[in-house]
C-alpha cells in the first residue's frame, strides 16, 4: 500500500542497467503461510541461465546455487517477506565485503527485517504528505475531471476530501484516481466523496486507512466481476 514493491521494482530495474553487478534476481516471496522455496529456486535458476532438473531435491538444488552464486557480484531483491526464513535454504550465499553482494528485502513488518539481519540498514517508508497525495491524484484523471475541477470550487473541494480519505496511501490514491478520473459533473464528485467516507468494520487493523476508499472502487465494479473477485478472495495469496 506504501510503494515497497514499486521501490523494489525501481531497484530492480536501475541495477539491471550497471555493470557492477553479474546478476540481479527479483522474487516474490509472499511466505505468509509457507515458503516456495522450489518456486523460489526456480527463479534463481532462470536467472543464472542453469538447467533445471525437476527430480532433484531442494537441499541438492540449494548447494548448486549456493557454488553458483558464490561466483558472481549479484543483488537478490526479496519482496514481500512475511516470516523470517534460512537464505542457505535457499541457496543464497550470505553477502559481505569480499563478495560486493546484496540482498534487498521488503517486508510490512520491522521485526522480520531486523531477524533476516538488515537492522542497520532499515528505510521505512512513509505515507505521502497532502501535496504529493493531490499530485498523484490529480495526474491520474482524465482532462475533463481536471478541468471539472479547475472551474469549480465545490467541484474540488470533495475531490480533496477523496484525496484526504486515502491517507498518504499510494496504493489508494491510485486505485481511486483511476476511479473518479472520468468524473464531470459536481453531483458524481458529490457521490464518489460520500462512497469513500463511507465504510465497513475493521479488517485486521487497517480498514480506516485504506478499505473505505477502496470500497468504492469495488461497487464500482459491473456484478461479474465482483463474483470473480469473491472467488478470488477464497484462496490465500
Amino acid at each position: 500500500g506504501v510503494g515497497k514493491t514499486t521501490l523494489l521494482n525501481v531497484f530492480n530495474n536501475q541495477l539491471m542497467d550497471r555493470s557492477d553487478f553479474h546478476v540481479v534476481i527479483f522474487i516474490d516471496v509472499s511466505n505468509s503461510e509457507i515458503l516456495n522455496v522450489k518456486v523460489i529456486q526456480c527463479t534463481i535458476v532462470e536467472r543464472l541461465g542453469l538447467p533445471w532438473v525437476d527430480t532433484e531435491t531442494e537441499k541438492a538444488r540449494a548447494k548448486l546455487l549456493m557454488k553458483a552464486l558464490s561466483r558472481k557480484r549479484f543483488v537478490i531483491l526479496l519482496d514481500d517477506v512475511q516470516k523470517k526464513f534460512q537464505l542457505e535454504d535457499i541457496g543464497i550465499p550470505l553477502p559481505n565485503t569480499d563478495n560486493g553482494s546484496k540482498i534487498i528485502l521488503s517486508s510490512r513488518e520491522q521485526d522480520v527485517c531486523i531477524q533476516m539481519g538488515a537492522q542497520h540498514n532499515l528505510i521505512k517508508m512513509q505515507l505521502l504528505e497532502a501535496r504529493a497525495s493531490w499530485d498523484l491524484l490529480f495526474s491520474n484523471l482524465s482532462t475533463a475531471a481536471q478541468r471539472s475541477i479547475k472551474s469549480s470550487s465545490s467541484i474540488k473541494r470533495r475531490a480533496e476530501a477523496i484525496t484526504k480519505s486515502c491517507q498518504g496511501l499510494p496504493l489508494a490514491l491510485n486505485v481511486i484516481s483511476c476511479a473518479v478520473a472520468g468524473l464531470k459533473s459536481s453531483n458524481d464528485w458529490r457521490d464518489a466523496m460520500t462512497a469513500t467516507k463511507m465504510g465497513f468494520g475493521e479488517i485486521g487493523g487497517v480498514a480506516e486507512q485504506i478499505f473505505k476508499p477502496l470500497k468504492y472502487s469495488y461497487d464500482k465494479l459491473d456484478s461479474t466481476i465482483k463474483t470473480c473477485f469473491f472467488y478470488c478472495a477464497l484462496f490465500p495469496e
